[in-house]
């Protein structure tokens, strides 16, 4: 996946997402998404918030990314938009009934699975 990402090889990386490949950090503390927007790679960070995955690749950026979605608002917008489009979540559409949910998790930053960034701090670290 490193691989991949490095190259900007999208339709690989789908590939082994689909086969379940792990998503771990390498030598330098970085998992194969923290690649794909270091290296300014679009195409291949959209196929990993494209795919069925698309949280455990959010989820396990490494903490030296720290608010990964700042990283994508900078360096690809596209890609942070489709990665909030995959944060809302709509109920009994077209009718009175519907509701709205929003996943503001990747706005206030996920350092690891079980750590996240105090909520006073979130939106603050979102200043561009």
């Amino acid at each position: 996946l490193h691989m991949a990402a490095h190259y900007n090889h999208s339709k690989v990386v789908t590939l082994l997402l689909d086969s379940n490949a792990a998503l771990l950090d390498d030598e330098n503390c970085q998992n194969p998404l923290d690649v794909a927007v270091a290296d300014n790679h679009d195409s291949c960070a959209l196929a990993f918030v494209s795919h069925e995955r698309w949280d455990e690749a959010m989820k396990s950026m490494s903490a030296n990314m720290k608010i990964q979605l700042k990283e994508m608002v900078i360096k690809m917008p596209d890609v942070a938009l489709a990665v909030l489009d995959r944060c809302v979540f709509s109920e009994d559409e077209k009718t009175e009934n519907e509701s709205v949910t929003y996943d503001f998790t990747y706005l206030q930053g996920v350092t690891s699975e079980d750590e996240e960034i105090p909520v006073k701090h979130a939106l603050k670290a979102l200043d561009a």
